[in-house]
């Protein structure tokens, strides 16, 4: 497997196998409802079904008709923490089909009677998991666990909030949410690297405006720390934080399991998102409190662990 970075910090994964006669593209974005707050809960699933509806270059049946003329598989989830598209193809197709992936994700024309026509989908969808009892206890689970935080909001959204979603919060959502530093790419199978790579860099090596928010429920942080979170890094900087994350790697055998889950998750070495301490406690089953201690515990090992390691700062 070989990873390309791009200097807006786009992560592209190739994992090539020329004993196929197929390929598939991935695009994986940190957008899920764990990123949402009362207002917009259930935007992220929204966008992934408003995508399909048009782009600003194809309609939503050239969209269809353009990966069944190939004989390409388009489709898409979401979840609390990411949204994924992708497509399947034959080798030679997978470029054409990458291009129209891309292009839905990029450029979506987000018209607003499509918008309105979809609610009703989605309404549709709430009242299909209301009427089945394992969904519903499954989310009273979530709610009950989660409390406040971004976890305890539903994929799917409230009855209100999708009602309620007009075009403008999708405009605000995509240019917070999908970010190049928040999305990774993996393009696996029998495929020409140069070329699906020269396809990525036309549709996704902008470097875009951060605008500014509102805060998920739930999080530590202010707006401000938030949306600097959000900012890609510069290259050199990148660097740097892989090898200090590769030597804390090699220190977390050292630790006990909490501790371990601990500084993964709170240095966004889990999943590249770093866990306020609320959500770090509904994890560990503790109050926020006890995961605050216990961060400093943790901390405090490491120190002593990595003395002359250079690890000074990044544990600050």
């Amino acid at each position: 497997m070989k990873l390309i970075t791009l200097e807006n910090g786009l992560r592209v994964f190739f994992n090539p196998n020329d004993s196929l006669r197929s390929a598939i593209a991935g695009v994986w974005v940190a957008s899920g409802s764990r990123y949402e707050n009362e207002k917009n809960n259930g935007i992220s699933h929204f966008t992934e079904h408003i995508v399909f509806k048009g782009s600003n270059t194809r309609s939503g049946f050239e969209i269809a008709e353009g990966m069944d003329e190939i004989g390409a598989y388009v489709n898409a989830y979401t979840t609390k923490e990411y949204t994924f598209y992708y497509t399947k193809a034959l080798d030679y197709q997978i470029e054409k089909a990458a291009d129209i992936l891309f292009d839905m994700i990029t450029n979506p024309r987000l018209d607003e009677n499509d918008i309105e026509t979809e609610k009703g989908v989605i309404l549709e969808e709430i009242s299909m998991c209301e009427d089945d009892p394992s969904d519903v206890c499954y989310e009273i689970n979530e709610k009950s666990i989660f409390s406040q935080s971004g976890l305890a909001f539903e994929i799917l959204g409230s009855r209100e909030s999708v009602q309620n979603l007009k075009k403008e919060d999708f405009l605000s959502y995509l240019s917070q949410i999908y970010l190049p530093e928040r999305t990774v790419i993996g393009i696996g199978g029998k495929y020409d690297e140069e070329a699906m790579l020269k396809k990525v860099k036309e549709y996704l090596s902008y470097v875009p405006e951060i605008h500014s928010w509102d805060a998920p429920a739930g999080e530590d942080g202010s707006v401000q720390d938030l949306l600097e979170d959000l900012q890609a890094p510069q290259p050199q900087e990148e660097l740097v934080r892989r090898e200090l994350e590769r030597t804390m790697e090699a220190l977390l055998g050292q630790l006990d399991d909490r501790q371990r889950l601990l500084v993964r998750l709170r240095f966004g070495m889990e999943d590249d998102v770093c866990h306020s301490l609320e959500d770090i406690g509904n994890q560990l089953g503790v109050s926020k409190e006890r995961a605050r201690q216990l961060e400093q515990q943790t901390i405090k090992k490491l120190k002593q662990l990595s003395a002359g390691l250079g690890l000074e700062d990044f544990l600050n």
